[in-house]
């Protein structure tokens, strides 16, 4: 009981991070100053964990690269504490966008590490089946090196970006299960959908523009292949105070809705 109710604040959490990249998403505005800052979080009395013995520290935009040569920065809270398992959120890139454009599209670093995230911002690569998988490898790394916990991994992006944070839900081939993705204008439609199995419990946010000319109606059809593939009561899915549509009633308590703005 103990663990769901922890799982679902940390899905709650996340959505509150998420909903920073529909504004900016929306407003078509790069984000600067405050809002890419560390914020220091409340860590309260929790108490220090054996699976996070020798892991590294504090990280400040701290730039990264793969074995194979993928680049990213990383960020924890201001006064991050090592011993401690965090949540993680991956922010995969548009395209063409290194790790600092990804980080001003999105404007989600102060408050991911007020909330105790630790933030990956991903520079993006061309996208391939395996270049998606091999991308695969940062939030792997990651884990090998700070203290991360394994069932609090979320995934979102922009484009491109959300593209990843979808396929890497979906691939036979991905090793990591996020427990929630938030993809934006993300490129993948019912056809694309349709090869892939449903995964077992990730929750889904789709946020997309109503006129988006790039991959026009790509997220309303995804969202509906979500909600059917989780069982969802597509009859009863609501607009609710947050503009968003939830579809209730799906499988294993999985948590699906869709964002839509004009833009």
């Amino acid at each position: 009981m103990g663990q769901a109710l922890k799982a679902t604040h940390l899905y709650y959490l996340f959505l509150i991070l998420v909903c920073g990249i529909a504004t900016v998403y929306f407003s078509r505005y790069l984000v600067f100053g405050a809002p890419l800052e560390q914020a220091s979080f409340d860590y309260g009395h929790r108490s220090a964990s054996e699976q996070c013995k020798n892991k590294a520290g504090a990280a400040d935009h701290q730039a990264m690269k793969t074995e194979s040569g993928l680049r990213y920065t990383l960020t924890t809270p201001k006064n991050f504490r090592p011993d401690v398992p965090h949540p993680l959120v991956v922010v995969w890139a548009p395209s063409m966008a290194g790790s600092w454009l990804n980080e001003r599209l999105t404007g989600l670093t102060r408050r991911a590490t007020g909330k105790g995230f630790i933030i990956a911002h991903v520079a993006s690569v061309r996208l391939s089946t395996r270049a998606i998988l091999e991308l695969e490898t940062v939030p792997r790394t990651i884990i090998d090196r700070w203290c991360v916990n394994p069932e609090a991994i979320y995934y979102t992006g922009h484009s491109d970006g959300g593209t990843v944070a979808m396929a890497l839900t979906l691939l036979p081939g991905a090793k990591i299960q996020p427990r929630a993705i938030a993809p934006s204008a993300m490129g993948m439609d019912a056809t694309a959908l349709a090869e892939f199995s449903c995964p077992s419990a990730t929750d889904v946010m789709i946020l997309h523009n109503v006129d988006d000319t790039h991959f026009p109606g790509f997220g309303a059809e995804a969202v509906r292949w979500w909600a059917a593939c989780q069982h969802c009561d597509l009859a009863a899915a609501t607009r609710q105070t947050d503009g968003c549509i939830h579809y209730p009633g799906c499988a294993r308590d999985v948590r699906i809705q869709y964002c839509e703005g004009q833009g």
